[in-house]
């Protein structure tokens, strides 16, 4: 597994973040031919929440996208949409054991969910928590909730496609 480093995750926050709007629709219509699965599953996953936390979760799924097209270039695989439902069925599993786990047990658990791309999750996670106040962002807990639960899922699934394409070369 290779991590994506800071300064990736950084740049590509700042790529996206300095599109122009129209620029940024084509992104998002790129996207729906490279990666339909992937788009498919953020739009539904957060179709019953408010409209500023669809596009903050829009939003921060086209920047954690350009992290991973960034660093594995043009071997990062198409995302199947098996492995989104998968990977999201164990995310939502680890979540219910950290919220019924006991101190002992809950540090290995979160520990565990936390490997794989600390700082493309550090990220979503500043993106989640910390919003830019300028752009009047407020997200209530159940949304939080779930977008870190589509996110988690997201990076995960495009983690095993950047792992399965250096496997197979």
């Amino acid at each position: 597994m290779t991590i994506i480093p800071e300064d990736i995750v950084e740049a590509a926050w700042k790529e996206v973040g300095s599109l122009p709007e129209g620029e940024a629709q084509q992104r998002i219509a790129t996207i729906s031919e490279t990666q339909p699965a992937l788009l498919a599953f953020v739009m539904a996953g957060s179709e019953d929440l408010s409209r500023e936390a669809q596009e903050l979760g829009l939003y921060i799924f086209v920047v954690v996208l350009h992290m991973f097209e960034k660093h594995c270039g043009a071997k990062l695989k198409t995302v199947e949409i098996e492995a989104l439902e998968r990977l999201r069925d164990r995310i939502e599993e680890s979540m219910l054991t950290l919220m019924t786990a006991d101190e002992a047990s809950f540090e290995p658990v979160a520990l565990a969910e936390s490997k794989g791309q600390p700082f493309v999750m550090k990220y979503v996670a500043e993106a989640l928590f910390d919003p830019d106040p300028d752009e009047g962002v407020d997200l209530s807990e159940d949304e939080i909730g779930e977008l870190s639960i589509i996110m988690k899922t997201v990076v995960d699934a495009l983690q095993e496609a950047a792992e399965s394409e250096s496997q197979t070369n």
